[in-house]
């Protein structure tokens, strides 16, 4: 959407990697990438009317679902998703600090263009009561 915005990011602990506000500058959507703690998550829940976690790491991604299962599936306003550890792999290995990117995402997946190249990376919903 058009509201949708970076934030600091790394650099602090009480906002996520991307939002988006309302014009009345109210919390509408928290987006963390990775694999944030469960403390954090609470919080977003806490914060915000929706949060999507966007996760990444292969092997990990499992490991992190299943270490914070408990506290994930009490979140109503949560929803997950991972990337394709492979693809991510393959996409981080061409990054150049000037690159210039297009990106067009629909239908769960991220069609990313750059020079003559192209990848489509899947984007896959975690159900949150199965795991």
């Amino acid at each position: 959407t058009e509201s949708l915005e970076f934030t600091k990011g790394l650099s602090t602990d009480n906002e996520p990697d991307l939002w988006q506000k309302s014009l009345s500058d109210e919390l509408e959507m928290w987006i963390e990438l990775g694999l944030p703690d469960a403390k954090r998550i609470k919080k977003a829940c806490n914060q915000s009317e929706k949060v999507r976690v966007y996760a990444y790491g292969g092997q990990g991604v499992e490991n992190w679902l299943q270490s914070n299962r408990k506290e994930l599936i009490r979140h109503s306003n949560l929803e997950m998703f991972r990337f394709d550890d492979e693809l991510i792999t393959q996409f981080s290995d061409q990054i150049e600090r000037t690159m210039s990117l297009a990106c067009m995402i629909q239908d769960g997946q991220i069609n990313v263009s750059w020079n003559d190249q192209m990848l489509d990376i899947a984007v896959t919903p975690i159900p949150l009561e199965v795991f």
